[in-house]
């Protein structure tokens, strides 16, 4: 038998003295008390005692000290190297949230069908962990790196442009925040992004340099038909 952590059983040398004293310090209140109940006369064989039972007791109850502290040794027979699945890549999905995604030319909007394939490339990936940045005119961290596929759904269900009240397109924000969600992680990384426009602020380029620099791949997944202009809602569902 071997242990794991043998050190704990510096313990024993504590707690054996201090479980003696107390025994001993047991004794004597226990004598003391007899006396006081009883005097000190030849009454005292009125009190049926059983030091064989009381001894018993006692070697349990220090057997059950010795069996606990073997137990946080945490002893082993032997040990057998199992094989064990790799961790899969860490995704930083980057997603456009801006007004223009509710446009409906990819039925029933950008938004939704930009869903639809996030919730797709999540099924296809188990063990990946995945982020999720929300971004328009400014950039969001709207889930951390999980490998839990239901936590992530629900941080997708709640993806809208209320999210951003920021206007606009700034890739650059958006790059920049995957990049920070990555300082956490190692081995190798993503970045996916999903979006319907141009960049109106900001410099997208100097945000995909870095990720080149650091050979991470980015992938782009563009949302629209251009064949088929759409007019987008306002704020009061008027399409213009």
């Amino acid at each position: 038998m071997r242990f794991i952590d043998p050190k704990i059983f510096y313990w024993l040398i504590l707690l054996l003295p201090l479980a003696a004293a107390l025994v001993v310090r047991a004794g004597r209140r226990r004598r003391e008390e007899l006396a006081r109940l009883l005097g000190r006369s030849d009454r005292t064989f009125a009190v049926r005692l059983s030091p064989a039972a009381r001894r018993f007791r006692l070697l349990l109850i220090a057997a059950a000290m010795v069996l606990l502290v073997v137990a946080g040794a945490r002893p082993y027979w032997s040990s057998q190297l199992l094989p064990s699945a790799e961790r899969g890549r860490d995704v930083a999905v980057v997603f456009d949230v801006s007004k223009s995604m509710l446009a409906k030319d990819l039925p029933p909007s950008r938004l939704e069908h930009a869903k639809f394939l996030l919730r797709q490339l999540a099924a296809r990936c188990p063990g990946d962990r995945l982020a999720l940045v929300a971004f328009a005119g400014s950039a969001y961290p709207a889930c951390p790196l999980t490998a839990d596929p239901v936590a992530f759904d629900e941080y997708v269900n709640e993806l809208s442009p209320d999210l951003v009240p920021v206007g606009g397109t700034d890739l650059e924000k958006a790059l920049r925040e995957a990049i920070r969600i990555f300082r956490s992680a190692s081995g190798d990384r993503a970045v996916v992004l999903l979006t319907d426009g141009d960049e109106l602020t900001g410099s997208g380029e100097k945000a995909v340099a870095e990720l080149k620099a650091a050979r991470i791949p980015l992938f782009i997944i563009g949302l629209g038909d251009p064949e088929h202009p759409t007019p987008l809602p306002d704020g009061s569902g008027v399409l213009r």
